[in-house]
């Protein structure tokens, strides 16, 4: 006698990203002379792409500071970028925000005590 099994199968669907930042992301920001130099270390397990690269005044005012794709930073690894940023906005205060990933909003970079 033959009988009829039904087989479900289970088809991976795709996570969205987690929103907020990635677990293990770091970043400094150094200045020398007239230059500045942003540095962030991904000691998490998977790449991470930034872009939208933004400085957010003590007012709440947005300065883009590097609009599109600023790079990857793989697991791991540490990256570094000379960036345009002022020193009378750094004077005034606020923080650098960037895009994780595919998430559409701005986070705050996590900065080391010695950074930014």
């Amino acid at each position: 006698m033959a009988t009829s099994h039904s087989a479900r199968r289970a088809v991976p669907q795709p996570l969205p990203p987690p929103a907020g930042v990635p677990a293990g992301l770091s970043a400094r920001l150094d200045t020398q002379g007239a230059g500045n130099t942003l540095s962030i270390t991904n000691s998490g397990r998977q790449r991470v792409r930034l872009s939208g690269l933004v400085w957010i005044d003590g007012n709440g005012r947005q300065t883009d500071i590097a609009p599109g794709l600023l790079g990857y930073v793989l697991a791991g690894q540490r990256m570094q970028w000379t960036i345009p940023l002022p020193q009378q906005l750094r004077a005034s205060g606020g923080g650098l925000k960037v895009r994780f990933n595919d998430d559409p909003n701005h986070q705050t970079l996590p900065m080391d005590a010695a950074g930014g």
